[in-house]
């Protein structure tokens, strides 16, 4: 199973806190990471490769399909 991190930004552009997922693919991280946004920009890695940003206003939704900034992603 691949790590993940996560990336929380805050309201500056700053990260304000990191978590670690370990999961099957992108798809079971990006679900995993929109879950814990709570309103904050996400940035999702995979060691150094760069996964996906999640917005915050559909991250706060909790919705089943976020919006993936710069990707479309299907859940």
């Amino acid at each position: 199973m691949p790590d993940y991190r996560v990336y929380y930004v805050g309201h500056h552009g700053h990260f304000v806190d990191t978590g670690f997922l370990k999961c099957a693919d992108d798809q079971e991280a990006l679900k995993q990471a929109a879950q814990y946004a709570d309103g904050l920009h996400v940035e999702l890695w995979s060691g150094s490769r760069f996964v996906a940003k999640i917005s915050k206003e559909r991250a706060t939704q909790r919705h089943s399909d976020p919006v993936i900034l710069g990707r479309l992603l299907a859940f």
